[in-house]
């Protein structure tokens, strides 16, 4: 089950699935594909709330 990152131990255990299922050759339209989405997504809203970018 795919829930909200909310620590760095989740955000890091995120970044090697992604990690994980990129390296594996699956087919478009997959179970895998929308895990990795999921997470995508998810890993991207950790890092604005925790990393933001600082304007120039």
């Amino acid at each position: 089950m795919i829930t909200q990152i909310e620590n760095k131990e989740q955000y890091e255990h995120a970044l090697t699935r992604i990690y994980t299922l990129m390296q594996m050759d699956s087919p478009v339209a997959t179970p895998l594909l929308e895990e990795l989405k999921a997470l995508s997504i998810l890993v991207e809203k950790y890092e604005k709330e925790h990393y933001p970018m600082l304007k120039p």
